[in-house]
This record gives structure tokens, sequence and C-alpha cells, in this order.
């Protein structure tokens, strides 16, 4: 390897050893180490050349100078400040040159010829002023030893005269091997301060380009502007947005920018203000239109950049299109607010319940029959909102629809609650089919069920004569039957037929009809307990279900008591009428454990009356 290279790769370590990423501090600290090396080879140089063919004090004081001055390179090579180290440099050259020359009267060419680049080197290591001392130094030096050459005092440093008159020939040699030190260290310096500020600016390129790259990411949009709020630049996506190019943008205000698109707009100053005032600010709305023509909406925030010196320099700041996002908020509260309007006038409780048992939503229907505002209900434990009793009563309920299943019940009233209820629970889940909560419905059956209950009692009892129908009486048969066989007491069905009904409907019209066949109700009603069962199977046809007799004869003695009873003439459409009835009587046996058998012989007995005695009665066998 050269001696070039070697030279060039130590001087590649600096940054690693030294930690100067600055370019011209690397610099700086290159001319230093160049220089000081070279002040340290002259001054070695001249200290060998003196103690071996000059004068020897001379050669020790270059020799004294060398050594700080090799510790000072040292110092700086391992970090120390640049400046610092050169101004020591300087400090020991021009001590140990002034030593010289004023021990020698002025007649040490090697130190009047280390002068100059004294100058040369103050010059380049230092600020302008601390340049302008050391040369001003230098000359004055360079004046008082002209002086003291031309004086007659003697002084303690004698050089060899001899040395001194051959200086002619190795001042030519010396001047061009300066030079060349010199010229090589400096375009050393220069151009690893091109490279250094080359890698630099391409570094900023990349810094700027990477910038701008993730400020398009982060943002739709950035720019920036001068101390006089002047757009120094605008991101391609933002000028787009805005509807105008960037090159448009660029040396205008933001107001200037905006009104270059929109002409027209009122008056902005609110938007200005906190720029005016230099202030920060965040989420202001931007509406425009962008190079299409779509209606755009801008959230731009910005806040002041400071220089160096702590002076405002302008503002920063970035946009974000939330376009989208409000077209999307305004749809979602259009769709709330037909939701809303639709289940606060639908005739029933609607409500979501969270995992958590909390309501978060509520129809105005709740307010209606809880008969509390929906801020004491929404946001409300559901165990907080009902009273206690009704709690326990959906509980379990809730629990299994936040379990996962769908659940429907009812509740009758009960304490303060008057209605009756049909609730459903719906379990809401989430893509990972985890309940997050579910959806409740609960409508008012009250009238649902007044009715079911009147068309249930429609079903079982006779509209004319307001006794059971058959429906009733096969059911109330069937249970007389079991507790006949359960208690073991006798149980008597009767059989009722009105006699010559046919001719009575013939004669008085079926008015007339009807209200025999109502007075007979009547009557029959009057003639048992109510604990037995009447009932109208159809026509003038009548049934009796008796229960709890003690002796099968007992029965005779109601039996009787009926025939009595028609005894005394009907009104009848303003006539009198004499109706009777035959009544036909079947005990149940122990083997008779449906009505069939009973009915069949109860009309068995009852054809055996008709066609014999009727108005009368008969037992079966």
């Amino acid at each position: 390897m050269s001696r070039r290279g070697a030279i060039a790769r130590i001087f590649d370590q600096l940054p690693r050893f030294a930690g100067r990423d600055d370019p011209e501090i690397r610099f700086r600290t290159e001319l230093v180490l160049g220089f000081g090396a070279f002040e340290l080879l002259g001054t070695i140089l001249f200290a060998l050349g003196e103690l071996i063919w000059g004068t020897p004090p001379i050669g020790v004081i270059y020799a004294l100078a060398a050594i700080p001055i090799f510790a000072i390179l040292v110092w700086v090579w391992r970090g120390g400040d640049a400046a610092r180290g050169g101004f020591a440099i300087m400090t020991v050259l021009f001590v140990s040159i002034s030593t010289v020359n004023f021990g020698a009267g002025g007649r040490a060419i090697g130190a009047n010829l280390a002068l100059p680049t004294l100058v040369l080197f103050a010059v380049l290591m230092s600020t302008p002023r601390a340049g302008a001392i050391w040369t001003a130094l230098v000359l004055a030096e360079i004046t008082g030893m002209a002086f003291m050459r031309r004086s007659h005092y003697d002084f303690p440093i004698k050089p060899n005269l001899q040395w001194v008159a051959h200086a002619v020939d190795r001042v030519p040699f010396l001047l061009s091997l300066i030079s060349a030190l010199i010229g090589s260290v400096t375009l050393r310096a220069l151009g690893q301060y091109r490279t250094h500020l080359e890698l630099a600016r391409k570094a900023a390129a990349e810094n700027a380009e990477r910038f701008a790259d993730f400020a398009e990411v982060v943002a739709d949009g950035v720019w920036e502007t001068d101390d006089r709020l002047r757009l120094t630049y605008v991101s391609p996506s933002f000028a787009q947005a805005m509807g105008i190019s960037a090159a448009q943008a660029i040396g205008l205000t933001p107001e200037q920018a905006y009104r270059l698109r929109f002409p027209g707009a009122p008056d902005l100053s609110a938007y200005l203000a906190p720029m005016l005032a230099g202030q920060p600010f965040r989420d202001q709305l931007l509406h425009t239109l962008d190079h299409t023509d779509r209606k755009r909406i801008l959230l731009n925030q910005g806040r002041p950049i400071k220089d160096k010196h702590g002076r405002f320099a302008g503002f920063r700041g970035a946009v974000r299109d939330i376009t989208e996002r409000r077209y999307a908020e305004q749809a979602l509260r259009a769709s709330e607010h037909r939701l809303r309007l639709i289940a606060d006038n639908l005739p029933a409780l609607i409500s979501y319940i969270d995992s958590q048992r909390v309501f978060r939503f509520n129809n105005s229907a709740y307010s209606e029959w809880i008969g509390r505002p929906l801020a004491e209900i929404t946001g409300r434990l559901v165990a907080d909102v009902y009273d206690e009793r009704t709690y326990r009563l959906i509980e379990p309920h809730i629990d299994r629809a936040l379990a996962g299943e769908r659940v429907g019940f009812e509740l009758g009233p009960q304490g303060s609650r008057s209605r009756h209820v049909r609730v459903t629970y719906v379990p809401d889940f989430d893509d990972n089919g985890e309940v997050l909560g579910m959806f409740g419905m609960v409508h008012d059956v009250s009238e649902l069920k007044q009715v079911e209950s009147e068309l249930r009692i429609l079903a079982e009892i006779d509209s004319l004569t307001g006794m059971a129908n058959r429906n009733r009486f096969n059911a109330r048969l069937a249970s007389a039957i079991e507790r006949s066989v359960r208690t073991g007491k006798f149980m008597a069905l009767l059989f009722l037929d009105l006699d010559e009904f046919k001719s009575i409907n013939d004669s008085l019209g079926h008015a007339g009809g009807d209200q025999v066949l109502q007075e007979f109700a009547r009557r029959l009603t009057q003639c048992v307990r109510p604990t037995d069962t009447v009932a109208r199977l159809g026509g003038d046809e009548f049934v009796i279900v008796i229960e709890g007799l003690h002796k099968p004869e007992d029965v005779a003695v109601v039996a009787a008591k009926i025939v009595a009873a028609m005894a005394e003439d009907f009104s009848v459409v303003g006539t009198r009428r004499r109706v009777t009835a035959s009544i036909g009587i079947a005990i149940r046996r122990d083997d008779e454990l449906d009505g069939e058998p009973i009915m069949r012989r109860a009309d068995g007995a009852l054809y055996s009356v008709k066609s014999g005695s009727p108005g009368m009665f008969c037992i079966a066998d």
C-alpha cells in the first residue's frame, strides 16, 4: 500500500475515532491534524539540523517545542476540540519561534522562515478576527527582528554563520517542500470536505424525500410557510385536494391560495387568527373542491417553527381528508335517526343490553311504561331499573340470552305490574361468535290475553242460555268421572229433553222457542247445587252432572224437583204455555271410566220416558 493510501485510510477513520460527522468540523479537524503534523515534522527537522550542523541551543528549543505539539495532535486525534487544539499548536510555535528570534537577535534563519507558515496556519485555523491578531503579532515580530538585526547588542544565542550563509541554498528547497506539503494537506482536506458535503447533500435529499413520503403516508397533505406566512412547500396531494397545482400555491399566503380557487369565499379571519398570532392550531375544517370538482372536507392543523436563534420562521402543518368519514358519520346519524324514529313509534319496548347487563339503548316507550325519563334508564343496570321481584323473574332468561340462546317468555300482571307482556331476547354476536349483548323486545299482550279469555269463554258457554256448552260439558264430565273413581262417591248424569218443543217453535216462532229455552235453563239452574254442571248440548237437549252422591237414590230427589219446577206455566210472548221435560238418568257404574257409556245409558232411559210417560224421569238399570 502506498504512503498516500495509508494516509487516506487514516483520515477516513477520523469520524470513527472522533465522531465528527459535520463536514465543516471534519474539514477543520483534518486541517489541524494535517498542518499540525507538518509543523511537527518541520520542527523535528529544524531541531535535527540545528543540533547536527547549526546552532545546538536553537535545536534544543525546537526539540522541546515538538513535545507539546505531538501531545496536542494526539489529543485532537482522540476527540479533542480542533479549534482549541489549533490555537494551542499556534501558541507553542509562536512562543518557540519568538524565543529563538529574540535569543538570536533575529538572525536565526529557520525561525524567520517558520513565521509565514505560522500566519497561514493561523488564518486557516482561526476565526477572521483571531487570524488578524495572529498576523499582526507575526508582522510585529518580523519588524522587531529587522530592528534587532541592525543593532549592535550582544544576544545570548550565536547562530552558526556558515550554516546561515548556506541558507540561500536551503531556503528554496525548504519553501518548495513547505508549499508542496501545504498544498497536499489543503487539497486533501478540501477533497474530503467536498466528499462529505456531497454525502451530506445526498443524505439531506434522501431525508427530504423520506420525509415527504412519510408525510404523505401519515397525512393526506403537508404544507409549510416562511416567516411572512407565504407558502414555501405544498405537497401534491394537498394541492390536488385544494383544486390547484403546487406551483400555483408557492409564494402565496394560505388565504390567497384558497381565494385562488374560491374568489368569493367569505371572511377567513377566524381561520387565519392562530397563524397571525403565531399559535399552534388543530381541527380546522376546510371545505373545498378538488381538481375533479368533487367536494372535499379537510382537517387542517399546524404549528409555528423557529430558527436556531429561537426566532419565528414560519408554520408547518398537515391536512387529513375526512370527506368519507364525514359522509359516513352523516349517513350513520341519519340511519340512527330513522331507527330511533321507528323504534320510538313501535307499540313495544325496544332495548339493547350489553354483556355487563347495562341498558345501552331504550326507545321512548320505556319512559312511558316505567314512568321514568330515559336519562334514568339508559346507562343503568337492568337490576337498578326494574323492581326486585320483576328482575328475579327475568334474570334466568337474561342469563340464557347472554349465553347465546334466543329466549321468549311471558309475564302476567303481578304486584305493581298491571300488564301482561311477552318478552323476546335475541343475543348479539361478534364476528368470532362471542356474545356482545342482546336485543330486548317487550310487547303488551294484555288486550290479546283478554280477547283470548273471552274467546275461550265463548267456546265453552252457550250464548243463548249462558250455560256450559258441549265443549265444557265434556271436560266437566271427564273430571267428574275421575273424582268419582278417586273418592268412591256416586255420580249421576241426567239427560233432559223438552216435550213437544217443535210445536212450540211452530206456534210461537223461534223467538218464543228461545224464551222457553232460556226460562227452562233458569229453572234447571235453581234446582241443582252450584257445584253441579248444567249444560245445553244443542236444540232442546240439556244435561246435568251431579257429583258426591252418598247413595244412588239421592238423584231421584233432584229429578223430582226438576219435574215439579216445570209444573208452573211459562210466560212466552204474552201467553201462558205449559212446558214439560222428560229426564233420563244414569248412575255411573264402577267399570265406567269415560262418559260415553254413561251418556248412552242416560239417553236410553230418556227414550223410555218419552215413549211411555213424557214429563217424568227414569233411572237406567
